[in-house]
């Protein structure tokens, strides 16, 4: 700060352009504290590694039935509600991405588990 306020007295700076990288760099900040805000949010959602190993379990046992359900459309919807499933569909570098999210139960304190937040993005 004091060399930035002798380099301003001595003109070789004008206080615009101090404002506007004060500027830049305050929106910086604010873009910088969304992001870590964001990111701890979706620490708050790392499942334990013995909730993991239930999942990925589910989803075998989940996948083998899902078999009969290939032909018929009404099953598949049936399942689809069951799970309540939603997707999250985005654009990242040029290529669309699907983010999953699921539920696996209906009782209190049940949490909406995101793919994104277990394993990569589906593309």
């Amino acid at each position: 700060m004091e060399r930035l306020i002798d380099l301003y007295l001595s003109g070789a700076v004008d206080k615009d352009m101090l404002l506007e990288r004060k500027k830049r760099l305050e929106d910086t900040i604010a873009k910088l504290e969304v992001e870590r805000d964001g990111m701890e949010m979706r620490l708050q959602y790392i499942l334990p590694d013995d909730q993991i190993c239930e999942v990925a379990t589910f989803g075998e046992r989940l996948s083998a039935g899902l078999g009969s359900a290939d032909e018929d459309f009404a099953e598949r919807r049936r399942i689809v509600e069951l799970l309540d499933v939603r997707a999250n569909l985005v654009v990242e570098d040029g290529e669309k991405v699907i983010y999953p999210t699921f539920i696996l139960s209906k009782e209190p304190g049940s949490t909406r588990l995101s793919m994104a937040d277990c394993a990569a993005p589906h593309r």
